[in-house]
């Protein structure tokens, strides 16, 4: 998806570097800048411990053609300046992946008691339906026969 089309969805973002070729192709949105992503547009996130704004040069030689920031970097490479990079980062996955959620139904359950016994039992009769369910709780994460341990609770 070109990088000009993926900017739609931030309308507030200042583009800092426009010169020739400024508009590539992207293939790939990344946080991690040891992933070897050709073609990959970098969103800098400031976590507890690491700030990723101090790994684009890394995540540059990595492939990344242009980068989401939350402050103006020193580089070449074109710059989107936003004021929430974790906000821009939804939002850009949202329209990168074609907004897969429009195509999900989504049930969230809430209470003191029940939660999770509710959602597996609910998983059952859609499953028995022919439905296709995915859970995620306090159990880990399950869609299909897939699981993934979370180390987070919801």
């Amino acid at each position: 998806m070109r990088l000009s089309k993926l900017l739609e969805v931030l309308p507030d973002a200042e583009i800092i570097y426009s010169g020739a070729g400024w508009d590539r192709e992207i293939e790939h949105i990344f946080t991690d800048s040891r992933e070897n992503t050709p073609n990959g547009l970098f969103v800098c996130l400031v976590g507890e411990s690491v700030d990723s704004h101090t790994k684009i040069t890394q995540s540059a030689q990595n492939g990344a053609v242009a980068f989401i920031v939350s402050r103006v970097l020193e580089t070449d490479a074109p710059q989107i300046l936003v004021k929430d990079t974790r906000e821009a980062l939804s939002l850009l996955a949202c329209a990168f992946y074609g907004y897969p959620a429009k195509q999900m139904k989504i049930v969230g359950i809430t209470g003191t008691n029940g939660k999770t016994t509710t959602a597996h039992m609910l998983a059952s009769i859609l499953k028995a339906a022919r439905k296709k369910t995915g859970i995620v709780g306090t159990l880990g994460a399950k869609f299909a026969d897939k699981k993934v341990d979370i180390s987070l609770t919801t």
